[in-house]
């Protein structure tokens, strides 16, 4: 019972050491960019269209960043024989490394990996759903990370198939990010 005793308390002290050392904020944003189907047979049907997305971070002065993205992707099928249209709705959760954190300029990396939820109407009137796993690879630039307003510009690849059909593409953002509980920062 000693020993369970002094693990918990061994356990809480570090936990409140890191959260401490970590200094974690909590960053709430916006991005609108582009998708753009890079493999046959989604690139032949779909083109270069506008993406929409939201993202929630947890940022630590460690350089780890963890967090949730949810996006948007509509467009119409430019297949005559298919028609239709294509609805992509990702929900990526990520880890990327920021590189200097609390900088001006902090470029980082990350790796996401979630469900993204594909509807497919086609011209005849008939439709098809699926969810499928996905991967992400992406990297960007934070500006004014520094300050409680950030922007972002980032690029990406995913991974993912629909249907048996290898749905992936890249896609490049710009956004703004908002720091909901600003940390106080070194100033270089």
């Amino acid at each position: 019972m000693q020993s369970i005793r002094k693990s918990l308390v061994l356990a809480t002290l570090l936990t409140i050491s890191y959260v401490q050392v970590c200094s974690a904020e909590i960053e709430l944003g916006f991005k609108v960019g582009a998708y753009i189907p890079s493999d046959a047979p989604f690139n032949s049907e779909f083109d270069t269209d506008l993406l929409l997305g939201g993202t929630l971070g947890l940022d630590s002065n460690l350089g780890l960043q963890l967090g949730i993205s949810v996006e948007y992707y509509s467009a119409d099928s430019g297949d005559p024989r298919l028609g239709g249209d294509v609805t992509i709705f990702p929900i990526v959760f990520s880890a990327q490394y920021n590189f200097l954190p609390r900088y001006y300029m902090t470029p980082y990396l990350g790796i996401g990996l979630g469900p993204y939820f594909f509807d497919r109407d086609f011209a005849n009137g008939s439709s098809e759903s699926s969810t499928e796993f996905g991967v992400r690879i992406f990297g960007g630039l934070k500006m004014f990370e520094d300050r409680p307003i950030n922007f972002v510009i980032e690029g990406g690849r995913n991974f993912v198939d629909f249907d048996g059909d290898n749905a992936s593409s890249y896609q490049v953002t710009g956004g703004i990010l908002f720091d909901l509980n600003p940390v106080s920062r070194p100033r270089y």
